[in-house]
């Protein structure tokens, strides 16, 4: 593991200046770059202040002193190393940079110290290699606000996905942090129902993923006001889509470190006759089994991996576990949580009677982890579909 805490430039000093004098217009959440084809998942009441060409696409915060930007590049560098020493020189800045790989690809991250203007900012930039495409990748804010910002600009960084597969695969940070997939697993067999699954986990993820989970408790900490109030569900408040945000970077980074477990509980079901349409119960049944098990963290997370690891879980951990195998398993799920009712489940999209949510013109069958009933019931006092706040891990439907 890494510690990744202390480790054209006109334009982007241009932007800068600009940024500091004045608001952004369009608000930014989950963008796509259609011509670069990457994806990123913006820190919520971040703003867009320029997306105007592909190139290149710059977002500030509410108090406009950091900036998350963007530049692609086509055919133009060789390699992750060329493209920084290209970026050190336009911004001449100094700092350290460590090489890794992202995606298997070639990447670099850089923590870098430059002036704008008359102000001595620092942040990092990700440099990213593929095939015939370079990217960089910058997050930074004033040295003065340095380190109010730190965890936020991590943050946007690793939302950022080239590609659609790289959606469902830890971002660069984490890469950074601990190689995926890990290289020395640890296996042991899970039991479930009179059977036995291989589940290979390398430490190193554990550690990555719940890394991961703290920072963006941190950055969720940020957005506490009114958390307590029941939102609009038309018009959800910043504190309620940093909730789905903070959900959508957890299952994003478990997503592929429970592949190979999905797909010996796929070939588990299959072995066992269990038929396609059983499935979302037998799971549901196995994980309800689950000790019920909170961290002493700040997010008393634990990750999706090493709930299914030790076997135990929360209510969210387990709800969000419970989503990511659906997934794997061709089954379409939600999360769903609550500040109010201080509880979770999942809602699966499949036939049955019982409590039903409706999200984006379909309506989802509540699914309670930690306690053992069957799919489609929930706790009365929680019947109440305005006290739950959606979280969906696809693009929205466009209205």
């Amino acid at each position: 593991m890494r510690d990744i805490r202390y480790g054209g430039a006109k334009i982007v000093l241009f932007l800068l200046a600009l940024l500091l004098a004045t608001a952004g217009s369009a608000w930014a959440q989950r963008f796509r770059n259609p011509g670069y084809d990457y994806y990123l998942d913006v820190p919520i009441g971040w703003t867009v202040v320029r997306a105007d060409v592909a190139e290149e696409v710059s977002f500030t915060d509410p108090d406009r002193r950091a900036i998350f930007q963007v530049f692609s590049f086509d055919d133009r560098f060789e390699s992750a190393d060329a493209l920084e020493r290209f970026m050190r020189a336009q911004f001449r800045a100094t700092g350290d940079t460590a090489p890794f790989r992202f995606n298997g690809h070639e990447a670099i991250l850089a923590d870098y110290q430059f002036t704008a203007g008359r102000a001595r900012v620092r942040g990092y930039v990700v440099f990213v290699q593929t095939e015939n495409r370079s990217f960089a990748v910058m997050g930074y804010a004033p040295e003065e606000h340095y380190e109010t910002y730190h965890d936020v600009l991590l943050s946007a960084i690793d939302s950022f996905s080239p590609g659609t597969e790289a959606r469902r695969l830890p971002g660069p940070i984490a890469q950074f942090y601990y190689p995926h997939p890990g290289p020395d697993p640890d296996w042991q067999f899970i039991e479930i129902d009179e059977d036995r699954v291989a589940f290979g986990v390398d430490p190193g993820e554990v550690e990555a993923a719940e890394v991961l989970i703290e920072r963006e408790a941190r950055v969720l900490s940020t957005y506490g006001g009114g958390a307590y109030s029941r939102p609009d569900p038309d018009n959800l408040p910043s504190w309620a889509t940093a909730w789905q945000r903070y959900y959508r970077a957890i299952y994003r980074d478990n997503f592929d470190r429970l592949s190979l477990l999905a797909q010996d509980l796929a070939d588990h079901f299959d072995r066992t006759g269990v038929p396609n349409e059983q499935i979302p119960h037998e799971l549901l049944a196995w994980l309800q089994g689950f000790e019920y098990y909170q961290t002493e963290s700040l997010s008393r997370l634990l990750s999706p991996i090493a709930a299914l690891q030790q076997e135990r879980g929360d209510c969210d951990s387990l709800g969000l576990t419970y989503v990511v195998l659906l997934h794997h398993l061709g089954f379409d799920a939600i999360l769903l949580i609550s500040t109010e009712y201080a509880h979770a489940v999942a809602g699966v999209n499949v036939p049955g009677s019982g409590w039903r949510y409706p999200f984006e013109g379909k309506t989802y069958l509540a699914a309670e982890l930690t306690a053992p009933v069957a799919l489609g019931l929930i706790d009365e006092t929680m019947a109440d579909p305005g006290g739950w706040i959606p979280v969906g891990f696809t693009d929205p439907v466009r209205r």
